[in-house]
């Protein structure tokens, strides 16, 4: 799945077509992962984030591109930082609206 902003591909979100007997994609490799981190990446290098998750979490170099895989949904997703903040505002603005009136 692709996301677009702007005409620009912003959110990418990759998983195997093929499921396990629980109906979930099978999971990524590491190899898999490290090769989409790497060809979504525009040449920027990737560090591993620390999280207090399970979830797995890199970052580019400059902190402009971020990745999390999901390892209770084998879901890796690869986004821009203007997308995450972009998404936190619309969510702190929708908060903001239902409590307007408390």
């Amino acid at each position: 799945m692709i996301q677009f902003y702007d005409g620009k591909a912003e959110m990418i979100m990759f998983r195997k077509a093929e499921k396990n007997i629980l109906g979930t994609p099978e999971e990524l490799s590491e190899n898999e992962i490290q090769a989409l981190l790497n060809a979504n990446s525009n040449k920027k290098v990737w560090k591993e984030r620390n999280s207090i998750s399970l979830n797995k979490e890199w970052e580019t170099e400059d902190g402009q591109v971020l990745a999390q895989y999901d390892i209770m949904e084998n879901v890796l997703y690869i986004s821009t930082k203007d997308t995450l903040d972009r998404a936190e505002e619309e969510k702190k603005a929708a908060e903001e609206e239902k409590l307007k009136d408390f």
